[in-house]
């Protein structure tokens, strides 16, 4: 199941790179490698011009549509679900700790690439979706189709409403 669902992010990746006119090569030898992987279901589009992905070491990066400027947004843990805020300003996506079970939620403002965690840590996080307006993100979590829903104001970073469901969100 995990080996498909790559396979599927490979072939997203692949096909939104072509559709951009593909990829440069890369300008730095440190830079990572063209693996990517897609916004998540709901975000809005980024920033103009914007590419954001994950290495295989799975750290966020981002670079231009062409390819150039390359630079790292989180670096310190692994990342998995990207999220673009509906101004496409800031990115946000689950990130987790080298040796801890515990998934946040993470923000990371463009321009000033400052990065914030928001909500509680959850070790069964797995998605997140911004509000249309930005003022809230709703955190997904839990297994199977038992699931719960955390709506986070990212303004203060806290929980102002939880719901438990049954099904996917």
């Amino acid at each position: 199941m995990h080996r498909m669902k790559v396979i599927g992010t490979i072939i997203i990746g692949l096909a939104l790179a072509l559709s951009l006119g593909g990829c440069a090569p890369a300008s730095t030898p440190s830079a990572p490698s063209a693996t990517m992987t897609p916004t998540t279901d709901g975000a809005s589009a980024p920033s103009p011009g914007l590419i954001a992905y994950l290495d295989l070491d799975r750290r966020l990066w981002v670079m231009d549509a062409d390819g150039q400027n390359r630079r790292p947004l989180v670096q310190e843990e692994e990342v998995s679900a990207l999220a673009w805020s509906p101004d496409g300003q800031t990115l946000a996506c689950i990130g987790q700790e080298a040796g801890s079970e515990a998934r946040q939620a993470v923000l990371c403002d463009l321009s000033t690439r400052q990065r914030r965690v928001i909500g509680p840590a959850d070790e069964r996080l797995s998605r997140l979706v911004w509000s249309p307006d930005g003022r809230y993100l709703v955190l997904d979590s839990g297994t199977g189709l038992v699931r719960a829903l955390r709506i986070v104001e990212v303004a203060d970073g806290q929980v102002v409403r939880e719901v438990e469901a049954i099904g996917y969100a």
